[in-house]
């Protein structure tokens, strides 16, 4: 599945292909699970973008995606990025 392509993308440091593969699962309107979501938010805090990891959070919700601890770790990876403003971790 792409989210197994995804995750396995996040694993090999590859994060902006992971994020590429993400975009295009949603954009061809197949329902992104959890375990794609995951793989997305760990790739967003390797790249140090803590605002697409919020985005896609949110994401999780609108599309009634189940969170796990998973979901939260890579929160809070992404949100303890050295750049990030304080304000930022706000949202969680």
């Amino acid at each position: 599945s792409l989210g197994l392509a995804v995750r396995a993308c996040e694993r090999a440091g590859r994060w902006q292909v992971a994020l590429h593969l993400f975009d295009e699962l949603t954009c061809s309107g197949l329902k992104a699970g959890t375990v794609a979501y995951n793989a997305a938010i760990y790739a967003s805090a390797l790249g140090r973008h803590w605002q697409g990891a919020l985005g896609l959070l949110g994401g999780m919700s609108a599309n009634s995606v189940p969170m796990t601890r998973s979901t939260l770790n890579g929160l809070l990876r992404a949100c303890a990025a050295p750049d990030r403003p304080v304000e930022a971790g706000a949202g969680l």
